[in-house]
């Protein structure tokens, strides 16, 4: 009598091991594949419409530069999603955060003792923000999507409220000259949005932090038992979420 055993090296008998090509697409190179598929065609349409003008060394600077503010608040963002969560006011307390920095007051604060003032209040008012999204969210245990959205529309309006509907225009020249200046020819936004990228990387996946924030999101009541404390860990991602420091200058 004869017994067949099988190895996780080796397929059952009957089946059919999976090809290298289906493997690598099954994985997270497949899962981005249809993102770098639309990232070739993009680049395609430019350089067929714009040719030299689009794959120049100075227009490709210009789109990191400028990607590179949505980039910041995409990173801060996908601590909140990793967790579960969602977050639809980021665009809106951005602006808040804008338009409360450079308020007459501010800048003329900032002009009698230092730019990084103005950098200091959109930080804290985007911080604000998310501490109070995380605690409606966390303790009020209202749903994320209904929350946020409440704070996207209430950012926009106290916005609108602050600037009095009109553009706000900073001409404190410390922070003009930091956030237009560059460092071995590339603008510093780009470095700041690199920066930004390495630290947000080493605390998701190489830190405790990281880690209870994967743990919450792949399944919130075993990190709950599990005795993480997860409305104080959730308050502290939407906190984190809100509050990274991006500048409009340009």
């Amino acid at each position: 009598m004869s017994v067949t055993t099988t190895t996780p090296e080796s397929p059952a008998p009957g089946e059919h091991r999976p090809s290298a090509i289906r493997r690598a697409l099954s994985g997270s190179a497949g899962r981005n594949l249809g993102l770098v598929i639309a990232l070739i065609l993009i680049v395609l349409v430019g350089w067929i419409t714009a040719q030299e003008r689009f794959i120049s060394l100075d227009n490709f600077e210009t789109i990191v530069r400028y990607g590179s503010i949505l980039g910041v608040v995409a990173i801060g963002t996908t601590f909140v999603i990793t967790a579960g969560g969602i977050d639809l006011s980021v665009g809106s307390v951005m602006g808040l955060a804008s338009v409360v920095a450079s308020l007459s007051w501010v800048q003329n604060a900032a002009s009698q003792s230092t730019w990084l003032l103005m950098v200091v209040v959109a930080i804290g008012v985007g911080g604000l923000a998310g501490l109070v999204n995380g605690l409606v969210i966390a303790y009020g245990k209202v749903v994320p999507f209904i929350a946020t959205l409440a704070m996207l529309v209430a950012a926009r309006g106290l916005a609108e409220i602050f600037a009095n509907k009109q553009t706000q225009v900073v001409n404190v020249t410390g922070f003009l000259s930091f956030f237009r200046g560059d460092l071995l020819g590339i603008s510093l936004l780009i470095w700041i949005f690199v920066l930004a990228a390495v630290v947000g990387w080493f605390l998701l996946a190489r830190t405790t932090y990281g880690r209870r924030t994967i743990a919450i999101g792949g399944n919130f009541e075993a990190a709950r038992l599990a005795g993480l404390n997860v409305k104080r860990h959730t308050v502290s991602l939407y906190v984190l979420g809100a509050s990274r420091p991006v500048s409009r200058a340009s």
